[in-house]
């Protein structure tokens, strides 16, 4: 997990403090086509930060394999936006050198976002007897409509980060989850450039989905992702493709 992030945000190869805030701004991801099964293996490098802009910015480049074949190129930019005011950004408890054993606490002990997440955990797992329950606590309620699809995501601590936004690998996973639902005939998702605009705030978010192009063998949608309030939140692009015959 920690050389995932590193693709999106390499603070630990730039020497950035892990309590810093880090933000995407652009992310461009190519699939091969090659299952994603087993150990992933994330690596990713960047030249650093650009003297060019007022708030640096970093040009990152990676891969991703599974077992041993390439599964994505990624390829993105990122920023280090100073923290909101009054809000202090511990190092993640993997990332303490001499991280506390921390009993665990009594349900009544929980405060009111933690017994929330606990509901949607309990929920899930219900949901899921079998398997799939990430599925079912992040998957998106994705509909069909006349230009392609929509979907609604409800936002909590369970989809947030440290800054309290919907954090933004799960923030791309629900616009695809809305194109993909846009082209059920085009199942292969090949590609996707997003770009980050705002951050995921609000009771829910929004994913409208619509088909630019469907012909024989691939088709191109653009999801657009809305906060509370009609706030543009996200802009994605995304190539889907029709199987190869086995």
């Amino acid at each position: 997990m920690r050389q995932l992030r590193a693709m999106m945000n390499p603070a630990d190869d730039m020497e950035i403090d892990p309590s810093a805030r880090t933000a995407t701004l652009a992310l461009r991801i190519e699939f091969t086509g090659a299952p994603a099964r087993g150990l992933l293996r994330a690596e990713a490098k960047s030249d650093g930060f650009s003297p060019h802009t007022a708030l640096a910015q970093a040009a990152t480049a990676g891969t991703i394999r599974a077992a041993g074949a390439e599964v994505a190129r990624i390829s993105g930019i990122w920023v280090s936006p100073p923290a909101p005011e009054g809000r202090a950004l511990d190092p993640l408890p993997w990332e303490r050198k001499q991280a506390a054993i921390v009993p665990a606490l009594a349900p009544a002990q929980l405060d009111a976002l933690e017994k929330s997440v606990m509901r949607r955990v309990r929920q899930a797992l219900r949901a899921a007897p079998h398997g799939g329950f990430l599925r079912n606590l992040w998957q998106p309620a994705v509909r069909h409509t006349p230009r392609g699809a929509a979907s609604r995501l409800a936002v909590g601590t369970h989809v947030g980060n440290r800054v309290g936004h919907v954090q933004g690998g799960l923030l791309l996973y629900a616009a695809l989850a809305t194109a993909i639902g846009a082209v059920p005939h085009h199942p292969l998702l090949t590609a996707a450039s997003a770009w980050f605009i705002s951050p995921g705030l609000g009771k829910a978010l929004r994913s409208r989905s619509t088909v630019l192009q469907k012909g024989r063998n691939v088709a191109v949608v653009r999801t657009e992702v809305f906060a509370t309030g009609g706030k543009r939140v996200l802009e994605v692009v995304s190539n889907h493709a029709i199987a190869a015959r086995a």
